[in-house]
């Protein structure tokens, strides 16, 4: 099995008052090749995802568990395709609390 990370200083997460998260990134970008040798070209997932809406959110794409959260917006850019999600994830909204 392959495991990937992704480093907390790639990564900028926003917290609510109420504790909800809120990220952003990009999602298959178009024209590389990724780790299993598979190139994406721009409109791949146009019909899937005009067909049946966002996918669901899940811990490093473990579809066998809980949603962690949604995707609020996906959009085809230049460069691949921009989702920003909302989330309210323990383990993640714990990161945000400083020690006393």
């Amino acid at each position: 099995m392959l495991h990937k990370t992704l480093s907390l200083s790639d990564a900028a997460v926003k917290f609510s008052d109420d504790g909800a998260a809120t990220f952003s990134g990009y999602a298959s970008v178009f024209g590389g090749v990724d780790s299993y040798g598979d190139t994406i070209i721009r409109g791949a997932y146009d019909y899937t995802l005009r067909t049946h809406g966002k996918p669901k959110m899940f811990v490093n794409h473990d579809s066998m568990g809980l949603p962690i959260g949604k995707w609020a917006v996906v959009n085809k850019t230049i460069t691949a395709y921009l989702c920003r999600a909302n989330s309210r994830p323990a383990w993640l909204a714990q990161t945000r609390r400083a020690p006393r």
